[in-house]
């Protein structure tokens, strides 16, 4: 394609499509073709590597995950401890999504009482009426009232602001280690609707402060 040397404007880019490189590399090539003919050597821009060259990735047993303790894998450096690898392989594994990351949130377990208790107020909230059919229906609650209360504090303990240049920091100073909470009790139902879609009821009955 060249024209006494010479390529035009966009026949590298051809040819680097064609042979599924990049421009530079096409760049580089003839670069040494024309290097060897000014010297008048054979050309040759063949790979000069010997073989397989270059450093082996390390071969990693990830199949051994699964036998190591939960509190030995919470880090990656932990874990590459336990496998014998440097953290960066493992972290490279990572990337490639043949280990994930896991957040895992600790679960209150229930007693026996309290699966009872749970599993009364259950069939406490069927149908009356629909307990004598294959499949009994739960209450449709519009006559229940659910009362619970909500604490919140007065401030956190980290805040971020943002502050002119030179700005004095602001102080926000509490007594001991307790940062006041206020506490509302909140009452509120299910919505109703009339037949035309209206809302007759919005279930907002009130919440209300708890000062002492």
């Amino acid at each position: 394609m060249s024209r006494g040397g010479k390529f035009k404007r966009m026949d590298k880019k051809y040819l680097a499509q064609f042979f599924n490189v990049e421009v530079r590399s096409i760049q580089r090539v003839w670069k040494k073709a024309m290097k060897q003919i000014s010297k008048g050597f054979e050309v040759n821009v063949s790979n000069q590597k010997k073989g397989k060259c270059g450093r082996k990735p390390k071969d990693i047993n990830l199949e051994k995950i699964p036998t190591i303790p939960l509190n030995r894998r919470s880090t990656i450096r932990s874990l590459a401890w336990q496998l014998g690898c440097s953290p960066t392989t493992l972290h490279r594994k990572f990337k490639m999504k043949l280990i994930k990351r896991h957040t895992n949130c600790v679960k209150r377990s229930l007693k026996e009482k309290n699966k009872k208790d749970r599993m009364k107020f259950c069939l406490s909230m069927l149908d009356e009426a629909t307990t004598k059919i294959a499949r009994p229906k739960f209450k449709t609650m519009h006559s229940v009232v659910h009362i619970d209360e909500k604490w919140f504090t007065m401030t956190k303990k980290n805040k971020t602001y943002y502050l002119l240049d030179g700005e004095e920091e602001p102080t926000r100073p509490i007594h001991g280690n307790c940062i006041g909470k206020v506490m509302f009790l909140m009452c509120v139902a299910r919505p109703q609707w009339d037949s035309e879609g209206n809302v007759t009821f919005s279930g907002k009955i009130g919440i209300w402060p708890f000062v002492k």
